[in-house]
């Protein structure tokens, strides 16, 4: 990744408020961090995170007609800076989730896959989340292509 320079690599995506919205968004930023070069670990990290973000805003931020979940993805400092921005006021926030419970889990996710997270509120209506991982070192296998961090 540059250093000292933000490069937006996935441009403001609109994420209709489903769960096709959401795989689509993630297959779709996956892809563009491949092409953009960043390793492996580092896409997965990075799509796992979003995936959580996105469900959430989907499901707590996008309640009415017409709302949509906002997607940017930026290489910044040698790490990936993943923001969802929802038209939402309610803040986010990790709560111990109980082991039969199907949902709740989310941020606790986020807590462990990223480096740092957290929300920006937008005067009005609406915040972003956003999340930051850097790169995932992996095992190296001397039949792999060289990869390379974004």
């Amino acid at each position: 990744m540059q250093s000292d320079a933000r490069r937006d690599l996935l441009d403001a995506r609109w994420v209709y408020p489903d769960s096709h919205g959401v795989r689509l968004a993630r297959w779709h930023m996956a892809s563009v961090l491949a092409e953009a070069g960043c390793d492996r670990g580092l896409v997965r990290c990075v799509e796992q995170i979003a995936a959580e973000l996105l469900t959430n805003a989907v499901l707590h931020g996008c309640t009415k007609p017409g709302h949509r979940a906002h997607l940017k993805v930026s290489a910044e400092d040698g790490a990936l800076l993943v923001e969802v921005l929802d038209p939402s006021t309610d803040l986010p926030r990790a709560v111990a989730s109980r082991p039969e419970n199907e949902h709740g889990r989310g941020l606790l996710l986020v807590e462990e896959l990223a480096d740092a997270w957290g929300v920006h509120e937008h005067e009005g209506v609406g915040k972003t989340v956003w999340a930051r991982c850097s790169p995932v070192q992996l095992p190296h296998h001397p039949s792999d292509e060289e990869e390379q961090a974004c």
